[in-house]
């Protein structure tokens, strides 16, 4: 986590029809220098890596309530072989600087846990990139830090941290800002959306129940220098000014020189984001 500024991105997937390809070249306009991809990228590698740019990327490694496996599900040996195969081969094209990855979630699809955790350790020491664990919120916070901490002892520097998510704690019932500061020394990636007081439904800032505020004045007493995902997950195009307010939100808070920079952008693209929200 040796940087010397925080990099705050989006979540970047499927939207509305428009692939990734098609969207990136938005975000870059408003100054965005870092985006966190899924497996969608893979399938535009004749397009997707052209429209970087000087970008840097996240990949959020699957997860099995969007594509029914994750790196823990045995009986999905091959699709997982393949995925690491890929990411070794164009994670250097995809400028991916690290993965994220949760605690194993095919006990849901009935595997035993000691057996998913173990195969899971044994794919993510194949891969060539360094990987973040995320908290989820079926895990309390002593049991994430165990897992991480045998992640640690089994895979050594291939875990390069903690992927703090606010709203995976929130919705549990834990203060996410006692939870951020306990876990600060450890965390190199962050995520951030509004959420409902049981949901985690990926809302833009001000639309939930979430302390966005305070986990921002935490993250910034921290003078955190690692990376930031907002996750939000925008609906439809009316949507788009509530993702931008996250966005300024958030530099406001983190990156004071880029908010007042992305303002002014914003003062310029305003026409051109009206037609988007009519």
């Amino acid at each position: 986590m040796a940087k010397q500024h925080v990099l705050i991105g989006v979540t970047l997937d499927k939207f509305n029809g428009f692939t990734p390809s098609m969207l990136i070249s938005g975000l870059d306009i408003l100054g965005m220098k870092f985006v966190e991809v899924t497996i969608t990228v893979l399938g535009e590698l004749e397009t997707f890596p052209r429209k970087l740019g000087r970008m840097q990327t996240a990949f959020h490694l699957p997860l099995v309530h969007e594509t029914g496996w994750d790196l823990s599900c045995l009986e999905h040996a091959d699709k997982i072989a393949q995925l690491i195969a890929d990411l070794n081969k164009h994670h250097a094209l995809l400028k991916i600087h690290h993965l994220v990855c949760h605690p194993p979630e095919c006990i849901h699809l009935g595997n035993s846990l000691p057996a998913a955790q173990e195969f899971l350790f044994a794919n993510l020491k194949k891969l060539d990139i360094p990987v973040y664990l995320e908290n989820i919120p079926e895990y309390t916070p002593q049991e994430f830090t165990q897992f991480y901490h045998q992640a640690r002892q089994e895979l050594g520097a291939k875990i390069a941290g903690i992927c703090y998510d606010a709203a995976h704690y929130y919705i549990t019932g834990i203060d996410p800002v006692t939870q951020y500061t306990e876990l600060a020394s450890e965390i190199g990636c962050i995520h951030l959306s509004d959420c409902e007081e049981k949901k985690d439904a990926h809302l833009p800032f001000g639309l939930g129940q979430l302390p966005v505020k305070d986990i921002l004045k935490a993250i910034q007493k921290s003078r955190y220098k690692g990376y930031v995902t907002l996750e939000i997950l925008p609906h439809s195009m009316q949507d788009l000014d509530a993702y931008i307010r996250s966005y300024l939100t958030t530099l406001y808070y983190l990156d004071y020189k880029k908010y007042l920079l992305t303002r002014m952008r914003l003062f310029f693209l305003r026409p051109l984001i009206n037609k988007f929200i009519k």
